[in-house]
């Protein structure tokens, strides 16, 4: 079956929404931390036509992902995600590192959640052909988010530009809106979040091979829910899956993501 009116994008938990750009800091001295486990499988793709397509081989994307978030100050913040990864493409594979990234946030405006953000990815990924773990180039994204919240509901709204060195530039967006829901004394969090990644230009990937993992080219516009579930303590259990509503030399095929982490707040 082609996902053409609503698939889920292959990338999106990996490539975005793991950076989520919250404008909330917690009090200095705060942190979470949280592994992350996400794995696709899929033969049918957006093209370069952003038309749903079958490939002619299986691709499968794993990721192990740590994700960090520490508070410097009350209203700074530094994040880090490190990606371990496991893909082939048909009997092939490779198992590597992926982009590491690092992001600092900072709240423009004490007690009101405008903040700002820059972050720099490494290009630490191993490309091998149509086999990547990554885009391996260095990028720095810039931008802000604002947010708002009103009794068990909250929401916000992030917007950027991403710079890369050798592929598309691109602006980037980033929206959520949830509820908390209360009982006994645990919480659960649900979320409906929506990540964008939009070309500036074009380029040629000639090694890709009919691939598109971690394509050159690719854009997304992608929504998708997410649950967190305190389960004891500081301790939570995450869980999300994901869609594309219209995309470009991406995967197409169920998504879904589990993982544990744990929060501490001064």
């Amino acid at each position: 079956m082609l996902y053409k009116q609503f698939a889920t994008l292959a990338l999106v938990m990996i490539t975005t929404l793991i950076f989520a750009q919250s404008p909330w800091v917690e009090n200095k001295g705060s942190f979470y931390t949280a592994l992350t486990g996400t794995s696709i499988t899929y033969t049918d793709i957006f093209n370069s036509d952003g038309e749903g397509a079958q490939n002619a081989f299986e691709t499968s994307d794993g990721t192990i992902s740590f994700y960090g978030n520490y508070s410097l100050t009350d209203r700074t913040a530094v994040v880090v995600d490190l990606p371990y990864k496991i893909v082939s493409i048909d009997s092939i594979s490779l198992s590597a590192l992926g982009d590491l990234k690092f992001q600092v946030k900072h709240e423009l405006l004490k007690g009101f959640p405008l903040t700002a953000f820059a972050s720099y990815t490494a290009p630490t990924a191993t490309r091998e052909g149509a086999l990547r773990t990554g885009f391996k180039q260095h990028a720095v994204d810039g931008g802000l988010s604002a947010g708002f919240s009103r009794g068990s509901t909250f929401g916000y709204f992030g917007g950027g530009y991403r710079y890369r060195s050798e592929i598309p530039n691109q602006i980037v967006i980033d929206t959520e809106i949830g509820t908390q829901i209360e009982f006994g004394e645990r919480s659960l969090y649900l979320i409906f979040h929506i990540d964008g990644a939009l070309n500036l230009d074009d380029a040629e990937d000639p090694d890709a091979d009919g691939s598109v993992l971690y394509h050159n080219n690719g854009s997304f516009l992608s929504p998708g829910i997410k649950l967190g579930l305190n389960i004891a303590d500081n301790w939570w259990i995450n869980f999300g899956t994901y869609g594309a509503i219209t995309a470009t030399n991406q995967g197409a095929a169920p998504s879904l993501s589990l993982g544990v982490a744990y929060k501490y707040s001064k």
